[in-house]
């Protein structure tokens, strides 16, 4: 049988290049780096910040899901998440994501800003953050300031009364809002059982039922129970403390 230095030089250096990234990296993250399939799953293997990112995550959501009263929407929020970090190109971007789900999950890694940080997103030229409300339903929210109230559309307000998670002991009369072109308009408000942005949760919290066509709005009646509130533009992130 005749066979060329040439290919079994080649052959030998492969197997030695397989065998090192076996010994390396198989046991640096909490999956499986032999069996890595996505280009991400290769920069967390081949980085051991990344991967250390990724042993914490795993402890992290550990513990959290010990201690959840709702592991189905903490799962779907896991799966959300991956497919957020996925979508990432640059160890950079998958670094990032994996630090604001350590936040949002409340076990930020050293060095990590205060406060928990939620990835926001790009609807319509405007960036939202994904809210669930009373554990019943997670839409996005536009953040706006200058609303008085967390403002829900009608059309919502009844989906969660079809859920039973809104009853009509829930609402609390009608509140005169003044629109920017200063026109008034009366609104029905009731209580908002629970509002969950990330890891963070808020009881008893006023709503204002907005037309069929409003916007979803994340006001003052959300954003002032916080010691500060802050938008990072280039890491696109709401950073609340």
């Amino acid at each position: 049988m005749n066979i060329s230095i040439r290919s079994v030089t080649a052959g030998l250096v492969w197997t030695a290049i397989a065998w090192l990234m076996t010994v390396s990296f198989a046991d640096a993250a909490s999956f499986n780096c032999s069996r890595a399939s996505h280009s991400v799953e290769f920069l967390i293997c081949g980085d051991p910040v990344l991967s250390d990112l990724d042993d914490q995550l795993a402890a992290a959501f550990a513990a959290a899901r010990r201690q959840s009263n709702n592991p189905a929407q903490l799962t779907l929020d896991e799966r959300l998440w991956l497919a957020r970090r996925d979508s990432c190109r640059t160890a950079a971007c998958v670094a990032r994501e994996y630090r604001v789900r350590l936040a949002e999950l409340g076990d930020s890694p050293a060095g990590a800003p205060s406060g928990i940080e939620v990835p926001l997103r790009l609807s319509g030229g405007t960036l939202t953050v994904p809210v669930s409300i009373n554990d019943a339903i997670t839409l996005n929210f536009t953040i706006d300031s200058g609303a008085a109230d967390v403002s829900i559309p009608a059309d919502v307000v009844l989906t969660l009364i079809r859920t039973g998670s809104l009853t009509e002991d829930d609402f609390m009369g009608e509140r005169t809002y003044t629109l920017a072109d200063g026109r008034t308009i009366p609104s029905k408000i009731f209580r908002i059982r629970s509002l969950r942005v990330g890891n963070r949760l808020l009881e008893n919290v006023t709503g204002s039922v907005a037309p069929v066509k409003g916007d979803l709005l994340l006001g003052q009646s959300f954003l002032s129970r916080f010691q500060s509130w802050s938008i990072n533009n280039r890491r696109g992130v709401l950073i609340l403390e």
